[in-house]
């Protein structure tokens, strides 16, 4: 990525104000300084290996909080308040060292945020300023940044959620395994949606979406994730939100109808489904299918046939007339 020094000159998504592209007035941007002063803190960057004093290493361990330095050059600043010496990232509007934009994190700088890895210096000045209001992981401190913990919405499969917040690691269809902070109404979560019945925030999508029992249709609010709008009506409806499944497991009432792959009532699992043999008693026909038979004298064979209302809700292209005395017919063989 290419960086202008220009005052004012936009390149790619940066903006640099007047000064050195070298690091903010006053931020520690030596990587050899940085390391030193912070492996006197314990050890925090192991073992350095390149000429500059810069291992990739990964870190082990980092300081408990931020310390911001007296002067910090308009790293941290919104781009509206003015960059200084440091450059505007126009992706979030945040102002940073421009020295670690597109770098790879070493010893020396191992804080990546907004595209840029910074020294403990300038990780500090961004995460205090108003431009860390933007990312979560800087209010769960130096180590949630280095990646040693998850911070809110940041995985939480191989590493544990960070010891602030009150993070839980919980696991949805959207995002999967990740850290989420409590809460009680929508305005506690970073993603404006809080789970009322978890009692934890949630991926924003389930905040506009309807849930499984819900009615739905091609307008309006989709399905929540996990669920999938469906109708078991010959006529073309109601629809409504199923939870999706596989087994019957995965179904509060014990029964999926994996023809469908959907959570139904219990009843279902104790009826018969499209494609097996009737007789028109006990056990009936699951709900959506009717006990039918295509041969001439109407005599039999039996089965349960899916209920259509057009040829396009058939597999088979084939819907028969009307029942008698209903307002559909059933999906069958096509001669």
């Amino acid at each position: 990525m290419r960086i202008s020094l220009e005052c004012g000159l936009a390149v790619g998504l940066w903006v640099v104000g007047c000064g050195s592209s070298g690091g903010a007035s006053g931020v520690a941007s030596s990587p050899t300084d940085a390391g030193a002063r912070l492996s006197a803190d314990g050890d925090v960057y192991g073992d350095a290996t390149s000429k500059d004093g810069c291992s990739s290493a990964p870190l082990t361990s980092a300081p408990a909080q931020w310390v911001r330095p007296a002067d910090c050059g308009g790293v941290g600043n919104l781009c509206s308040e003015g960059c200084g010496s440091a450059g505007c990232q126009l992706f979030g509007q945040v102002c940073e060292p421009v020295s670690g934009v597109g770098a790879s994190p070493t010893s020396c700088a191992p804080y990546c945020l907004a595209y840029d890895c910074m020294t403990f210096d300038e990780a500090s000045c961004f995460c205090t300023g108003d431009a860390g209001a933007q990312y979560s992981a800087c209010a769960c401190g130096p180590a949630a940044v280095a990646g040693l913990c998850a911070a809110e919405g940041a995985s939480c499969a191989t590493a544990p959620c960070c010891d602030c917040q009150g993070l839980r690691c919980v696991t949805d269809s959207v995002s999967g395994t990740v850290c989420r902070q409590p809460c009680s109404q929508n305005g506690d979560c970073a993603s404006g949606c809080c789970n009322a019945s978890t009692g934890v925030c949630h991926d924003s999508i389930y905040c506009n979406c309807v849930d499984a029992g819900a009615t739905c249709a091609g307008s309006g609010p989709s399905c929540c994730p996990g669920t999938t709008c469906l109708s078991f009506s010959g006529d073309g409806g109601p629809y409504a939100c199923y939870e999706t499944c596989t087994e019957n497991s995965d179904c509060a009432t014990g029964c999926c109808n994996t023809s469908s792959g959907v959570c139904q009532d219990s009843n279902f699992c104790a009826c018969l489904a499209a494609g097996a043999a009737c007789t028109g008693g006990a056990p009936a026909c699951c709900s959506g299918t009717t006990c039918a038979g295509f041969v001439p004298d109407g005599g039999g064979p039996y089965a349960c046939y899916e209920n259509c209302a057009s040829q396009s809700d058939c597999s088979s292209g084939c819907c028969s007339l009307p029942l008698q005395g209903e307002t559909y017919g059933v999906c069958g063989p096509c001669s």
